[in-house]
């Protein structure tokens, strides 16, 4: 996997989903793993709503997000008393705990937590050792993994459903990694366990042989990540021991200081090995062209096996390119390469590169990642020629800015060539023009598998080629599209505006920093939304000149949109309260009845960067509605929603007097509908107050039948 971001290796913004089936068959779990379908779905983060579920071993709440920082709401939640709800959950599938909390600071000593912030943090982790149900525990930048893999030894060890554990950016010793290896050896059962990544850890040397020995335990683990570490000679060797009999489908040693001296300590078993599919040695910048031509033997003759192969940023020169395309040639087994910044391969490198793939009569590969290198004119026309033989299916050529209109027009008919299997096509951040948007609108039109098409960034597209795109996207079924950080204008806001809008697959769009956009092209831009069978989830428009006008017509259009969970407007400082209002009655209208029939859907307006919601002065009950919309559950969103709009301060009185006025016949059903969970208590004991009647028993009344008359209407009041 190429580390193309900063911060952790896994991005916790990403949504996704674990397992979906539980009775799935391991070959089934397997093809998951490999085609990267076993992202986390993480849930909403922990809330009061998501609380109550898992305290009442709600089958929905299969997910547990948990983010322990500063002010957060981990910390306020008493878990001596709110742990048991964890560890006696059935339902709980997918565990994800962050922790970012200034009281666990790094001292000269190590890790240290103090005063009441470890009991409760500790408390946590107790009940959550008690849970035999999770299959997938995620663990993000904790510093004190002594204590968690200490408390959470009965989990690890008497659990037969986890299968998955990731460890990211969670700083370990060589005490700490001996406990995990330790942990880890100690397993009951073996047979659970597929997947663990160990990404930045501090697995090093003199640890790594006896992790990896520990790990050779568990006969069915078909993926190991141990990027971000120094696992040294050693480990490689005793990856390569491993390798010998383990059933291993993916490797990721990424960022590891790998060496010359660590392939040859690999090749042997690598090539032996046929169980292996991916393989990444990004970020490895220590081999050289000998390493190089050591490693080519993996993928050489008809029995090699590996699909997917990533070496970004790995330190390939000219002649390392070239040997790894020899052995391409000779092998039809590698499907996808990723070679994203390479800068010390030159233009002429990649032009040989290419011309000796072209001189195979066909090979398998499907995907290509050539991001940020040096590729210009002649590579390009040299990689459409090369590439016509292959089963191309995405092609990502983001910030190679020395091509011109002449090499995107041979890119162009290579996708021409392939556009009947195109899935995805990525663009983003090059000198692409007028010119060659025809050129690649024209050959990209019709495409009928092609879901994600990515340009952002390329500012040297004006309205020709912004109306050649309008009018490709017309042909599309796309899912993702991005075109943020261009010169979109407002002529071409409403054909682009008719394209989106008729593109009822889209998922997905980015549309921010596109600030030639004024308040006339927001206001097309916006009906994109109101489409009824969209399946837009969501809709960046950050950091541009929206206003209060086009704020007002974006919240107009979502009045039927139930699709649209997400819509960023980070840094739109011309929006004020008057543009806010206009979200405040679509997620809560002024009536109950049109509370009822509110937007239910929404529940971000911004991208995750809470100072904004302070800088803009967001009304506390837009707040309060985003917040409950996160809610899975819709009809119990639309009720929390009453509960809180109409039945509290002034509103209390006049609503619970049309209560009160129901009628006998009606008013069970609402006592009932106000019941129905702890939320609706404060309303229940108002409205008892206020109809004694409903629970005092009348003199004469003890021992027999209460006739409905019992009940006068004098209490309509």
């Amino acid at each position: 996997m190429d580390s193309s971001s900063s911060g952790s290796h896994y991005d916790l913004s990403k949504g996704g989903s674990g397992y979906a089936n539980d009775a799935a068959d391991d070959s089934n779990r397997d093809d998951q793993l490999l085609s990267g379908d076993n992202e986390f779905d993480y849930g909403p983060e922990l809330n009061d709503q998501s609380l109550s579920q898992l305290e009442h071993n709600d089958p929905e709440a299969t997910c547990l997000y948990i983010h322990w920082k500063e002010g957060g709401y981990a910390n306020s939640v008493n878990w001596a008393e709110k742990g048991k709800c964890i560890g006696d959950n059935t339902h709980l599938r997918n565990v994800t705990i962050q922790t970012s909390d200034l009281a666990l600071s790094y001292e000269s000593n190590g890790y240290q937590i103090s005063g009441l912030v470890k009991q409760n943090f500790v408390a946590f982790y107790n009940g959550l050792a008690q849970n035999r149900s999770t299959r997938q525990l995620r663990i993000v930048g904790c510093g004190c993994m002594d204590i968690v893999l200490e408390v959470l030894y009965p989990m690890l060890v008497h659990t037969s459903n986890l299968s998955h554990i990731l460890m990211d950016s969670c700083r370990m010793d060589t005490v700490t990694i001996r406990q995990l290896a330790s942990t880890l050896s100690n397993q009951r059962d073996k047979s659970s366990l597929r997947k663990i990544e160990l990404f930045s850890c501090g697995v090093v040397e003199q640890v790594s042989e006896e992790l990896i020995a520990a790990l050779h335990q568990h006969s069915n683990l078909v993926q190991l990540c141990l990027g971000g570490n120094r696992i040294g000679l050693n480990g490689c060797i005793g990856l390569g021991n491993f390798l010998q009999e383990s059933q291993l489908k993916e490797i990721d040693l990424e960022c590891n200081d790998i060496n010359d001296e660590c392939i040859g300590a690999l090749i042997g078993p690598l090539v032996e090995n046929k169980t292996l599919k991916k393989l990444s040695l990004s970020q490895n910048e220590g081999i050289t062209e000998a390493g190089w031509q050591t490693f080519s033997y993996l993928l050489r003759g008809p029995n090699a096996v590996l699909d997917v192969l990533h070496l970004s940023q790995a330190g390939l020169d000219d002649e390392g390119v070239k040997i790894i395309a020899n052995a391409m040639v000779e092998s039809n087994s590698l499907k996808s390469l990723h070679l994203y910044f390479n800068e010390d391969i030159t233009a002429y490198g990649w032009q040989d590169f290419f011309d000796v793939l072209k001189t195979s009569a066909g090979f398998a590969l499907e995907e290509i990642n050539l991001n940020e290198n040096s590729i210009d004119d002649a590579a390009s026309i040299a990689m459409a020629k090369s590439l016509v033989a292959s089963n191309l299916k995405t092609l990502q050529m983001d910030e190679n800015s020395s091509i011109s209109a002449i090499g995107w027009k041979a890119i162009s008919n290579l996708l021409q060539i392939h556009k009947a299997n195109l899935e995805h096509v990525s663009l983003g951040m090059n000198n692409i023009d007028d010119e060659a948007s025809v050129a690649l609108s024209t050959a990209l039109a019709n495409s009928p598998t092609l879901k994600i098409l990515n340009l952002d960034s390329n500012g040297s597209i004006h309205t020709d080629g912004w109306r050649a795109f309008s009018a490709c996207f017309q042909t599309l079924r796309l899912e993702e599209l991005d075109l943020s950080t261009n010169s979109i204008e407002d002529d071409v806001a409403e054909p682009l505006s008719n394209a989106l809008t008729n593109m009822s697959t889209l998922k997905k769009l980015k549309l921010n920093d596109n600030e030639s956009l004024s308040q006339t092209g927001w206001i097309s831009i916006s009906t994109i939304l109101s489409n009824p069978d969209s399946l837009l989830k969501k809709l960046d428009v950050s950091i541009n000149m929206i206003d209060n006008a086009a704020a007002e017509a974006f919240a107009n259009a979502l009045t039927n949109n139930t699709s649209l969970e997400i819509l960023d407007f980070d840094a739109n400082r011309l929006i004020t309260h008057v543009g806010w209002e206009s979200f405040s009655q679509l997620l809560c209208n002024s009536s109950i009845i049109n509370t009822f029939h509110s937007n239910h859907t929404l529940c971000q307006l911004f991208g995750g960067n809470s100072s904004e919601y302070l800088n803009n002065n967001i009304p506390i009950d837009l707040l309060k509605s985003l917040q409950l919309n996160r809610g899975h559950d819709k009809r119990a969103v639309a009720r929390e929603k009453i509960l809180w709009a109409h039945f509290r301060g002034d509103n209390l009185d006049v609503n619970m007097k049309k209560i009160i006025c129901m009628g006998l016949k009606v008013i069970p059903v609402a006592i009932a509908w106000i019941g129905r969970n702890s939320k609706g208590r404060p309303l229940m004991y108002s409205l008892l107050r206020s109809m004694p009647s409903l629970v005092q028993q009348r003199q004469g009344t003890l021992g027999r039948k209460r006739h409905r008359d019992d009940i006068s209407s004098e209490h309509c009041i």
